[in-house]
């Protein structure tokens, strides 16, 4: 009598084998189409996702045109520089891959027709850039970076964790502690080698988004971009 060999598995392998890998639910993306634009006219579209997911867009022709991600929220905005279609794919991801679960996702194709301007910008707020040191005064004055819109103006910051204009950012979405931006547009302070979130910049940046909003309650969101221009400086005694 001839005897067959058999591998015995563990009992939970055998769960795992009959379960296989599972797939979470696909988070849900929002907005289902966005409006068009015009050329030179400030331009903005939030898009939320549910669970937290995170919301990338690997194509966007740039034309003026960013996209910054958040934890279930996302901003495309910017001044579309020419007329024409551009055409995007955002998706939304939620979860990592692991022994039990791959990373479920919702994708969106989306189109913009950009009109031709018009001779009317609306209100505009400019990307600003700004170089610092350590440890001495940091000041950009934003009123300088205004056109159209109407006076008075007030600035703020966007949070991306709530999706909005807001006037308590967390962390990921505002200066280091010791820079503040009034709501008279004055960014200032003193950026030191160790203060709050800019501690784990090791590339010795940060970058955040200043919003104003005109007399009308038009707004208009830009991109603040500092770099340091020098070696870290010691500490002042006290």
């Amino acid at each position: 009598m001839t005897f067959r060999r058999y591998r015995l598995w563990p009992i939970h392998l055998i769960a795992v084998l009959a379960v296989g890998c599972q797939t979470g639910t696909p988070p849900t993306l929002e907005p289902e189409t966005i409006p068009d634009a015009i050329a030179g006219r400030y331009y903005e579209v939030a898009f939320t996702a549910s669970g937290g997911a995170t919301v990338t867009t690997p194509n966007l022709p740039s034309n003026g045109l960013r996209l910054v991600t958040g934890s279930g929220h996302a901003l495309l905005f910017g001044v579309p520089r020419d007329a024409g279609d551009i055409t995007f794919t955002v998706t939304a991801i939620v979860g990592g891959p692991t022994m039990f679960q791959t990373p479920a996702s919702t994708q969106r194709t989306y189109s913009i027709t950009i009109n031709p301007a018009n001779g009317d910008s609306g209100l505009v707020l400019a990307d600003a850039a700004v170089g610092f040191t350590a440890n001495s005064p940091l000041s950009l004055d934003f009123r300088d970076s205004i056109r159209g819109g109407t006076a008075p103006y007030t600035f703020a910051l966007y949070c991306l964790d709530s999706g909005s204009i807001c006037t308590d950012p967390g962390p990921t979405d505002r200066p280091p502690d010791g820079v503040t931006l009034s709501a008279e547009g004055i960014l200032a302070g003193v950026v030191g080698p160790s203060t709050g979130v800019y501690a784990n910049r090791n590339d010795r940046r940060f970058d955040f988004i200043a919003c104003v909003t005109d007399a009308s309650s038009a707004h208009a969101c830009a991109v603040v971009e500092a770099r340091e221009s020098g070696p870290p400086a010691s500490p002042t005694a006290t």
